[in-house]
């Protein structure tokens, strides 16, 4: 285990959502969880809405966050959620899937994508797009998901969202993340932008998460 005191950063994260206009739960899931010196984010975005929706993004969220937490390797943890998801049978169950891991010793941050929206950096206002073009988890045998590495600073912000949240917001997006600059809670960067959102659209479910780096 590692001495708090050691540790050169730290990141807190906030997370704000909505289900879509008549219905009654989003079908997204996120969470945010301490492991091994660091930080894990993770959103999910389940096929369709509801409950339904929520069951299969809350099972890559809990399972991915589960196997991580002891020590299993990315990819092995994404493997054994797809082959789950797969193995349902029944019916198609599939769900996007964006992840975080930022080392509290380093200042790295690792992205994992599989069918999630961009992911955002704010750093002193102005926004940085991670986009990758990949399938949802769930769907083939095969997952290939994007991965990217990047060094974070003390006062960045990482925003993951739903396509509830980037459609709704659309070319509008990276403009509404710059103007949150001056807020430094997470949380309240979370529900500023989920509100610009709904004032825009309720046609799908939203989440979004953010982490501030410290």
């Amino acid at each position: 285990e590692i001495s708090q005191g050691k540790l050169k950063y730290r990141m807190e994260c906030g997370g704000a959502s909505c289900p879509k206009e008549g219905s009654q739960e989003a079908g997204d899931s996120m969470a945010a969880r301490e492991i091994g010196g660091g930080k894990l984010v993770i959103i999910s975005d389940g096929m369709g809405s509801g409950a339904s929706a929520r069951r299969e993004s809350r099972a890559a969220v809990s399972l991915v966050g589960d196997l991580m937490s002891i020590g299993v390797k990315e990819l092995d943890a994404l493997d054994c959620v797809n082959r789950l998801l797969i193995c349902k049978g029944e019916y198609d169950m599939y769900a996007t899937l964006d992840a975080m891991t930022f080392d509290y010793m380093s200042g790295t941050a690792r992205f994992i994508k599989l069918g999630a929206p961009p992911t955002y950096i704010l750093r002193r206002g102005e926004v940085t797009e991670l986009r990758a073009d990949t399938l949802p988890i769930g769907i083939v045998e095969a997952i290939r998901p994007a991965r990217k590495e990047l060094m974070l600073r003390p006062g960045d912000a990482v925003i993951m969202a739903t396509d509830g949240i980037t459609d709704a917001l659309g070319e509008g997006m990276v403009a509404a993340i710059a103007s949150l600059g001056k807020e430094k809670d997470p949380g309240e960067m979370a529900r500023l932008l989920l509100m610009r959102a709904m004032s825009k659209s309720r046609n799908d479910d939203m989440s979004v998460t953010v982490g501030v780096v410290r």
